[in-house]
């Protein structure tokens, strides 16, 4: 499994579970061994915001070696429009006007 599929498939079984009503939106990049995780709230970021976003990294980060670096964000809707990185581990229906077409599918691979 290559490190992209490692993402979309740790980061996904993170959030099980984890969905919050206030969550709005979840990204995922990885770039030479740099994993980058964004979510989006509606309302306010405080501590709870913060530390759910910190636990989601801690879980991903644990499928992958000490060699991996990582970084979680977190943003208010209100404050900056989401913005997708590699790909969306989530999206709520309807969230500020994106379309399900902005999301990736899955991956083709020929056999």
């Amino acid at each position: 499994m290559d490190d992209y599929d490692r993402l979309r498939l740790s980061i996904q079984s993170a959030l099980v579970g984890s969905v919050t009503d206030d969550l709005v939106a979840v990204t995922c990049s990885i770039e030479c061994k740099h994993l980058t995780i964004e979510a989006y709230f509606e309302g306010a970021v405080g501590p709870y915001e913060l530390e759910f976003v910190r636990g989601i990294t801690r879980e991903v980060m644990a499928g992958f070696s000490d060699k991996y670096t990582s970084e979680s964000r977190c943003y208010s809707i209100q404050q900056r429009e989401p913005q997708m990185l590699d790909f969306w581990a989530f999206l709520r229906a309807g969230a500020t006007g994106h379309r399900r077409a902005a999301t990736t599918g899955p991956r083709l691979v020929a056999s």
